[in-house]
């Protein structure tokens, strides 16, 4: 009789994990300054789960935020209230995400999560982390998720067996040539959070979606030396203006210490009203590259990109 209750208890098992099966289980932590990319990849139909812990800081007045926003000021777009957990699969539309709620992803892709922010002034009043738990999807290596994506890995990397790079600087490059062989898709899979709240970004987003794809940056010991030099000697030293008029085109970034915020920075170029940086990225004219990255006394860190 015991023997046909385990046999029993055993048969029933299996169906449940052959009916219901487990979905894979991920963590991770969630700020409100910039979207969270993860490894987690989801087919189209999948089935995901998110629960969401923690709260954020916004100042406006100052209060404790869950994941479902600022309440007290109401909805600021039709994604819901300031402060509010977005998800985004891919290259797909923003969605709400309810904590505790299944979701089945309407596209392929790799999954973001960012805070429903419209300005950069309330960014920048913000603060705090929560954490996330997703079930569901499958979590891959950075190679296997853009090859997925539909990037071609072997044509973006030309920074791939150069001498002297850091792995930093070679992330890059690969990011620079992805803007520029397929504009209009970097711009769905990196700029929908930053379009939403930065005016600028939303000028960029519409140029990325208007600009021809063109040929990559190839990574070029000619250009690298010489960047790596003055990067030295411009972050040991403080420096932060070129004198005189270079050899090869060349500009300086400060205070990212990530490929993907530095690449974001240039792009949107903010600070400079006639996107001095953001053409030389997007000018097909240019062909070979070399970049430096050290730490900068004065602003943590610089980047010195060279072209021609």
């Amino acid at each position: 009789m015991r023997k046909k209750s385990y046999t029993l208890l055993t048969t029933l098992f299996l169906l449940s994990i052959t009916v219901f099966p487990v979905l894979a289980q991920h963590k991770l932590r969630v700020g409100t300054k910039k979207m969270a990319i993860t490894n987690i990849y989801f087919k189209k139909g999948e089935k995901m789960i998110i629960v969401v812990t923690g709260s954020w800081t916004f100042k406006k007045p100052m209060a404790k935020v869950d994941y479902h926003g600022h309440s007290a000021l109401g909805a600021i777009n039709q994604y819901g209230n300031l402060g509010a957990l977005l998800g985004q699969i891919g290259e797909g539309d923003p969605f709400i995400v309810q904590s505790g709620g299944s979701l089945i992803a309407k596209n392929d892709g790799r999954l973001k999560l960012f805070a429903n922010i419209t300005d950069t002034y309330m960014s920048a009043r913000s603060a705090g982390v929560i954490h996330v738990t997703i079930r569901g999807g499958k979590k891959m290596s950075s190679a296997a998720l853009e090859k997925l994506a539909g990037w071609d890995y072997n044509k973006l990397n030309t920074a791939n067996g150069v001498p002297g790079m850091r792995a930093v600087e070679k992330e890059m490059v690969l990011l620079l040539n992805k803007a520029r062989i397929n504009p209009p898709k970097f711009a769905r899979e990196y700029l929908m959070d930053k379009k939403m709240r930065n005016p600028v970004a939303r000028e960029l987003y519409t140029k990325l979606l208007e600009t021809k794809p063109m040929e990559p940056l190839k990574a070029d010991e000619v250009l690298l030396m010489p960047a790596k030099r003055m990067a030295v000697a411009f972050g040991t030293k403080g420096l932060d203006k070129i004198k005189g008029t270079p050899k090869f085109a060349t500009t300086l970034g400060f205070g990212k210490s990530t490929s993907l915020d530095i690449v974001l920075d240039l792009l949107l170029d903010q600070d400079i009203p006639e996107r001095t940086r953001r053409k030389q990225i997007l000018n097909p004219e240019y062909k070979s590259f070399g970049v430096g990255f050290h730490p900068h006394t004065k602003y943590r860190y610089i980047w010195v990109m060279m072209y021609k």
